[in-house]
């Protein structure tokens, strides 16, 4: 429900922001050529927390995963990390891609979307 949500979305003039945790890589590359092809940029906005955090940020939303499941994106976490201090990192057609530390996060007043 939540991808068609925002495929329903993407077509319109406003801003945009969608949450996925951005460790599944056909997802990241599915929503930046979604955006892409409805005329907007796409904006890699990544959260970089240790696992203790993640996991009590999963308690506190009542979202939790399965262990297997938690371990697998904790993988795929890492991997992307490693990726993102290459040169060639995972470009993907992601207009921009920025990490964020907790404390950074926490900062975060708002996020400018430019209009189309």
């Amino acid at each position: 429900m939540h991808y068609l949500r925002v495929l329903v979305a993407l077509p319109s003039p406003s801003g945009l922001i969608v949450h996925d945790t951005g460790t599944s890589g056909w997802r990241r590359r599915l929503l930046v050529g979604l955006a892409r092809r409805c005329g907007r940029t796409g904006h890699l906005l990544l959260l970089d927390v240790t696992a203790e955090a993640a996991l009590e940020g999963q308690r506190r939303r009542r979202r939790t995963l399965r262990r297997s499941s938690f371990a697998t994106h904790w993988r795929n976490w890492h991997q992307l990390r490693a990726e993102l201090s290459t040169p060639d990192g995972p470009a993907e057609g992601w207009t921009s891609i920025r990490l964020l530390d907790r404390p950074a996060a926490n900062r975060l007043q708002r996020v400018d979307i430019p209009h189309r």
